[in-house]
């Protein structure tokens, strides 16, 4: 492709997808109101286990703090003061959906009974309370094969969805106030739950759980947030459009392809021997040309699946392993000569070389799972980490991206450019462990729950970061090749 082409190409894609990332933006930015709601049951048992003071003005004070709704078991309790209502589903169940129940929000916890099977309520009483009624469905990470039932029925009416959030009794015990501050925040902030289920800490008297609750809606605040009841259906700020299946494949291929340009652009910008500018401009223009590939390619992915159901997360982006690991493949054969890959196959078996194999791919399924929100193989210290560089920085860089990607990316093109034959021996691994940084760029964008603007923000903070490390390693390579010339 001629360089004009590629101009050409690349001005088409800035047209296209920084107006409709602005779109997405404005939207997700009127996107901020979020629901407090608390059990009329638990907050009962509370106040019979520490009777500092009456229910009633116990309420008063939580709807003070920024709580508006309360969730029930049954359709006879009365909301109290100005709460509305929602119908809780859980684990102790029975509970059913009676017509003309007033419930706005219909909350079915992961742990609740099979809905089909169990006669705990039939589909039929939800979809009628969600299209006539016009009540929503609060969604929580599904955690049990059931719970998928739930999501089918809200499929059907995606502006009737919102994402939700509970820490449950379980997992409340064994975390402290702090991190079940930041969990609450990041909930909102980067996974777009809107609609938080509260529940009261056991071990704490009421008073110490309204505190808590007033450092949330602190916390909350001065993100810009507003705490009260959610906008009805109607007025979701997002939209569904046809082809949805088609749009899925286009943007995969966006996420698996790009890497691959971006791999291409600095392959053909290292063969550029006329160059007169230096190696530390041509390798901070070549890092910066991939970055702009990839950024570019990130940015058409939400471009492609603006819905409802991706926002709300009742659909995901298909294939987010395969576009990390294909990728990585695929540049690999980019950058090595097929005679050396060739050479390589050929070689005899030993057992180091298995050894080695079997070390790549642990790594290799290591960063897969990691890839996704939860994963059992993030250590306390880690997540320790990563509070503090999200308290830090508002939001949170990839590791893949500022400590591994970005830095050996630039430390690859630095010493195959700067002419030392030693440094170049090692060049093209770093380079094709660096384009790890540009896949994990992408990859962001294909968290579509995630606010575009805390993708953004973490894109630019993995930017920086990363480029100070590279640089920083670049120079440390220059004068390490300096010495060793002296003393020779």
């Amino acid at each position: 492709m001629s360089k004009r082409r590629a101009y050409g190409l690349v001005a088409l894609c800035i047209l296209i997808t920084v107006p409709a990332a602005v779109l997405r933006f404005q939207a997700q930015k009127s996107d901020n109101t979020v629901e407090i709601c608390i059990s009329l049951k638990e907050t009962r048992e509370m106040m019979e286990r520490f009777p500092e003071s009456t229910l009633e003005n116990f309420l008063e004070r939580c709807r003070i703090a920024g709580v508006h709704t309360l969730a029930v078991q049954d359709n006879t309790a009365e909301a109290p003061l100005d709460y509305s209502l929602a119908l809780l589903v859980d684990s102790e169940g029975p509970a059913h959906i009676l017509a003309g129940a007033p419930h706005g929000t219909l909350v079915v916890l992961p742990d609740a009974p099979d809905l089909h099977n169990r006669g705990l309520y039939y589909s039929a009483d939800i979809e009628e309370a969600l299209k006539i009624r016009g009540a929503r469905i609060a969604l929580f990470d599904r955690k049990l094969k059931s719970y998928e039932q739930v999501y089918d029925i809200a499929r059907a009416l995606p502006r009737h969805a919102v994402k939700a959030h509970t820490i449950s009794l379980r997992e409340m015990a064994g975390l402290s106030r702090k991190a079940m501050l930041a969990r609450w925040t990041r909930s909102v902030h980067e996974r777009s739950c809107r609609f938080l289920y509260f529940r009261w800490n056991r071990e704490w008297p009421p008073m110490d759980n309204l505190a808590f609750l007033r450092d949330l809606r602190q916390n909350l605040k001065s993100d810009g947030y507003v705490l009260g009841k959610l906008p009805a259906p109607a007025a979701a700020p997002f939209t569904e459009f046809p082809g949805r299946q088609a749009r899925l494949a286009l943007a995969w291929l966006v996420a698996a392809l790009a890497p691959l340009a971006a791999v291409l652009i600095v392959k053909r910008g290292l063969a550029d021997e006329f160059s007169l500018a230096s190696a530390a401009a041509r390798a901070a223009r070549l890092w910066g040309s991939a970055l702009a590939v990839a950024l570019l390619a990130g940015l058409t992915i939400p471009f492609l699946l603006p819905d409802t159901v991706f926002v709300n997360g009742l659909a995901q982006f298909r294939g987010v392993k395969a576009a990390l690991a294909l990728p990585l493949l695929g540049a690999g054969a980019l950058l090595f000569e097929p005679s050396r890959i060739e050479a390589l196959l050929k070689r005899n078996v030993t057992v180091f070389g298995l050894l080695a194999m079997g070390a790549a791919a642990l790594v290799l399924a290591l960063m897969l799972d990691r890839s996704g929100n939860f994963s059992p193989f993030v250590s306390g210290p880690e997540l320790r980490l990563r509070d503090a560089l999200e308290n830090l920085l508002g939001a949170r860089p990839r590791f893949k991206e500022f400590l591994i990607g970005h830095p050996l990316l630039i430390l690859g093109i630095y010493m195959h450019i700067s002419g030392d034959e030693r440094g170049k021996a090692w060049a093209l691994p770093c380079i094709w462990i660096g384009t790890l940084g540009l896949i994990s760029m992408i990859n962001s964008f294909c968290h579509l729950h995630t606010p575009l603007a805390v993708t953004l923000l973490r894109t630019a903070h993995g930017i920086w970061i990363g480029g100070l490390l590279g640089a920083g390693l670049a120079y440390a390579t220059k004068f390490i090749f300096r010495v060793r010339l002296t003393v020779a």
